[in-house]
């Protein structure tokens, strides 16, 4: 049984494992606000001496460095967040949008368990997939108590499915394309990736629900606050010639596990979607590294290794963000100092 140590008492115990500590009063903040698991706990596996038996930081090191991967690994995961919300928006869209086409807008007839697969047997629920996500969205169009599911059943006598898919999770949803049937699941995929049906191959529709697992592990993870940048997905995508060669990854790295769970793959799997607002919030994912690289610049590497970044890319990514705002400091400068002389 660990005992109870006051804040004075967890920098007292930092110290002498050999971590320095800039400033104690900023340091006691961030433990009172943040939590020593969070911070500590978290992130010092990256600055320990790993040729210690006792717990035992490298030289140098100090509490501030801690506190910006803690903060580093919550701006990620916000991102995450972020990113995985723009795509349940168009998944949930696209989702509807099928349903209503080819089923109808009356939950007797999109809701028809004949129009769906049976999916996989559920031993928790004791029903296949197709049954318990039916049985689930019958019962909330009937009796969840919200806006707008009220006023349509008052005002309308049924709910289209883009009202009900409202009241859905990311993973409710992500089951249920499981289950469609092929011209229904094609019209999905085409809605989202700005593929025509004629153009996708087995291959594609593959590689798109592995992507729609990876997504809801990510989003999952980052709902429950857990450690980001070095996250690796219970979910993973198999090898897929094309994608991988996108994104850099070589058959080698492949096998040496990367391009299939890790924080890299998940951000480049999201440029599959026609919607790019998700992958977009790549950059600024990329800006926080590159804040944090400006206090700790050897610390790119670890995090090109835990994100299953490729080292060079992310060395030029890095690079690239560094000339675009040095550049822009300048121009800031130069319009200022031009408006400066025509007063």
């Amino acid at each position: 049984m660990k005992p109870f140590s006051d804040f004075n008492k967890q920098i007292k115990i930092l110290e002498n494992r050999n971590l320095t500590i800039l400033d104690r009063k900023a340091a006691n903040f961030a433990l009172r606000n943040y939590g020593y698991y969070e911070i500590v706990n978290g992130y010092k596996i990256f600055l320990l001496d790993s040729s210690k038996k006792v717990e035992t930081f490298l030289e140098k090191e100090t509490f501030e460095h801690l506190v910006s991967l803690y903060n580093l690994d919550k701006q990620i995961r916000s991102l995450v967040m972020q990113a995985t919300l723009k795509v349940e928006l168009s998944l949930r869209t696209a989702l509807a949008y099928t349903l209503a086409e080819d089923f109808g807008i009356l939950e007797s007839d999109y809701l028809d368990r004949k129009n769906y697969n049976k999916g996989k047997f559920q031993r928790k629920h004791k029903k296949y997939q197709r049954d318990f996500l039916l049985d689930m969205l019958k019962d909330i169009a009937a009796n969840r108590p919200v806006e707008p599911l009220n006023s349509y059943r008052i005002k309308h006598k049924h709910i289209p499915p883009w009202i009900l898919f409202k009241e859905t999770t990311l993973g409710n949803i992500t089951n249920f394309i499981k289950i469609l049937k092929g011209p229904q699941k094609d019209k999905i995929i085409s809605l989202c990736t700005g593929l025509s049906s004629s153009q996708l191959t087995p291959a594609d529709k593959t590689l798109f629900i592995e992507i729609l697992d990876l997504i809801l592990a990510f989003r999952n993870r980052a709902a429950h606050g857990g450690r980001m940048f070095n996250y690796k997905a219970s979910a993973s995508l198999s090898y897929h010639k094309k994608f991988h060669n996108q994104i850099k990854i070589t058959p080698a790295d492949y096998r040496n596990g990367k391009g299939q769970r890790d924080l890299y793959t998940f951000f480049h799997s999201l440029a599959l979607f026609d919607n790019k607002a998700g992958f977009n919030l790549l950059e600024l994912c990329l800006y926080s590294i590159k804040e944090h690289d400006a206090s700790y610049p050897s610390d790119w590497l670890v995090l090109a290794s835990e994100m299953g970044y490729p080292k060079d890319v992310l060395k030029t990514d890095l690079q690239r963000h560094r000339n675009f705002h040095k550049n822009y400091r300048w121009r800031y400068l130069w319009h200022a100092i031009k408006n400066i002389f025509k007063k």
